[in-house]
């Protein structure tokens, strides 16, 4: 599919066809970690795969399609704030399983201070990441002065 001219209505309804459709893709993943530990993967290298298919189709594709048909697209605040939305999110869905992870492998008394400390930082990089392309989002979205803003 080539670059399109769309106005912001067809835009809207055919982001929310995009999104709908993802959603089926990611509740057909739902068997692939059974998949793999059935074929004898390990579980670091199941959830890099996972985690890793998740962030390409929730994120990046999304915002790639966006950078293709959104009718501001050739403006360079908008391909400044597609690059750096895309650079946040995955950092944040990364820094969040991360967390999850230290979370998870939380040990005896010994190390669990240390753990922690590595939770809380995971924890705050993936909210401060998500946050801040929220903003930047935001503020973009007032400063061309789109319709949904």
């Amino acid at each position: 599919m080539g670059w399109m001219e769309l106005s912001w209505q067809e835009y809207e309804r055919q982001r929310r066809r995009l999104n709908s459709r993802l959603g089926i893709y990611i509740l057909a993943m739902i068997p692939v970690p059974l998949i793999l530990l059935a074929r004898g993967v390990p579980p670091l290298w199941m959830l890099l795969a996972v985690v890793c298919g998740a962030v390409g189709i929730g994120v990046v594709y999304p915002l790639l399609w966006r950078a293709r048909h959104n009718p501001d697209r050739h403006e360079t605040q908008e391909k400044w704030v597609v690059r750096v939305v895309t650079v946040c999110r995955s950092i944040a869905v990364f820094s969040a399983v991360a967390a999850a992870v230290a979370w998870a492998t939380l040990g005896d008394q010994s190390v669990r201070t240390a753990r922690l400390a590595w939770v809380f930082a995971f924890s705050f990089v993936a909210l401060a990441c998500f946050l801040f392309s929220l903003y930047v989002q935001v503020k973009t979205r007032r400063a061309l002065r789109r319709p949904d803003a």
